[in-house]
């Protein structure tokens, strides 16, 4: 038996007890022979959480580097400054130097975090009863919005804050009361891999990433 009929038979099976099946394939395997499964009356949905983890690996690259500037000034020797306003001129290329490379990863990240809420906002309209109740669904929503509104915050444009934050404190009672100070990002949760989970559903559709923040 072929792989594509195995992943088929098995699908059937779960198909009778369930209307919604979630697939979580991170390595991509089963890609090529989802399309050819030929399950009647099931939609196939694709999501791929890999808009958010791009600006996470984002943030995560312009911390590295930022932290490397630092570490190399802390320990040149700086022979050729003999006056004060020398070693105040080169803090000064280095603060330059740090707020440019951290302002040029924020505006890139927020790109990716846009595209990862307009994707959220797509699968919701779906089927918006079956999503609210899914907790998976709802912890990725909130850590998403978190890292949304303090970038923004970080880099003062504030007016896009207001819709994110207005439908933030609406997820639940948890999110009506402030968690986070004026930090680039929430360092508490774990980094998120790009990772591609297949959504298989009788009509209506339903859909959720099946792997949160």
């Amino acid at each position: 038996m072929t792989q594509a009929a195995t992943v088929k038979l098995h699908l059937e099976r779960r198909f009778v007890d369930h209307r919604v099946v979630f697939w979580h394939d991170p390595e991509g395997q089963y890609a090529s022979d989802l399309g050819s499964l030929d399950l009647p009356g099931v939609t196939m949905l694709r999501v791929a959480n890999d808009e958010y983890a791009k600006a996470i690996d984002l943030l995560e690259d312009m911390e590295h580097d930022v932290a490397r500037l630092i570490e190399k000034n802390q320990k040149g020797k700086h022979l050729n400054e003999r006056w004060h306003w020398q070693e105040v001129d080169r803090l000064n290329h280095l603060l330059r130097k740090v707020t440019m490379r951290k302002t040029e990863a924020k505006a890139r990240a927020l790109t990716y975090l846009t595209r990862a809420i307009n994707t959220l906002d797509e699968i919701e309209d779906r089927n918006q009863e079956f999503i609210v109740k899914n907790e998976n669904f709802k912890t990725f929503k909130i850590r998403l919005f978190q890292v949304y509104v303090s970038i923004q915050h970080d880099i003062h444009n504030y007016r896009p804050c207001i819709p994110i934050l207005e439908r933030y404190i609406k997820i639940d009672n948890s999110t009506k009361t402030p968690v986070w100070p004026s930090k680039s990002r929430p360092r508490s949760g774990p980094k998120t891999k790009p990772a591609t989970s297949w959504a298989l559903a009788t009509p209506p559709i339903s859909c959720t990433p099946s792997r949160a923040a």
